[in-house]
């Protein structure tokens, strides 16, 4: 589990403010805190889509909603820097 959450914060660093949405406040992860409180903070309170929390809420395994999760953030990452690489912002809005 330990891999798992430094792997979790490591993919939320870059993530956070950009997933959460610009009008929200924004909210930093704790090294200290519990790994499933990590998992279920984040669970909750990122914006995403509806059905993608659900289906994260409703694994009954915390390692298997992590990796879950870290698949949905791994993808938005890669999103953001290719609309970043076409001189869009990461909201896809052009920036020129």
């Amino acid at each position: 589990m330990e891999e798992d959450k430094k792997r979790l914060m490591a993919v939320c660093a870059g993530l956070l403010q950009e997933f959460s949405g610009r009008d929200s406040q924004a909210f930093a992860l704790d090294n200290a805190m519990p790994f499933a409180a990590a998992v279920n903070t984040l669970c909750q309170s990122l914006a995403m889509e509806p059905r993608e929390k659900i289906a994260l809420l409703g694994l009954d395994d915390v390692r298997d909603r992590c990796r879950g999760l870290l698949g949905i953030l791994e993808e938005r990452w890669r999103e953001i820097s290719l609309r970043q690489a076409r001189g869009q912002d990461p909201s896809g809005r052009d920036v020129h």
